[in-house]
């Protein structure tokens, strides 16, 4: 603090607080210690850690609870050719351009259905995927999709079936075991 009108250099001391009278000098000198600690000792108040470990905590949470749902993965599909071929193919007919177009109905029911999945609205669901099982009837993504969205209407049992299908049509589909797994 400084005196008012003294010399700026001069600087007054304040007490801390009312001494004793008798004090044991090497009490006085941690007493002494304490009040030039340099200012490098202070605790850093600004740390990264804290909201770092938060941040991963939470990560970690999300995880746990996305986990058993985010393995239903939706698959998508997309036409074979680009727009501009699939235009020329349409002025030809032949047992070929009805196979595929065919296919490119399948894909874009596919797509709907993965559509309505996501927005919670699971019956519009169940018949754009039964739609699209009538004209991919080997197909082993749309037998999948049939499972997600059965298990979410809560009918597992043809939930089981429409998976145990997917894997007949391709053994190896992981996400198909998994789910499959989960329900049994």
């Amino acid at each position: 603090m400084r005196k008012a009108g003294g010399n700026p250099c001069n600087l007054e001391a304040k007490p801390e607080s009312p001494m004793p009278a008798k004090k044991n000098p090497a009490q006085q000198k941690h007493k002494e210690a304490k009040a030039i600690r340099p200012k490098s000792f202070k605790r850093n108040t600004k740390s990264v850690v804290g909201p770092a470990i938060g941040i991963l905590l939470a990560i970690g949470a999300t995880i746990v609870l996305v986990l058993p749902t985010g393995l239903d993965r939706l698959t998508a599909r997309r036409p074979s050719k680009p727009p501009a071929q699939n235009a020329s193919s349409a002025n030809s007919p032949s047992p070929q351009t009805a196979e595929k177009s065919a296919k490119e109905k399948g894909a874009e029911l596919i797509n709907r259905g993965n559509e309505l999945l996501r927005q919670n609205r699971y019956d519009e669901a169940l018949q754009v995927y039964e739609e699209a099982r009538t004209l991919l009837t080997e197909d082993e993504d749309v037998y999948y999709n049939l499972g997600i969205v059965l298990t979410r209407l809560g009918r597992t049992e043809d939930a089981i079936k429409a998976y145990q299908r997917a894997l007949e049509l391709f053994p190896d589909y992981a996400e198909a075991h998994n789910n499959l797994g989960n329900l049994l």
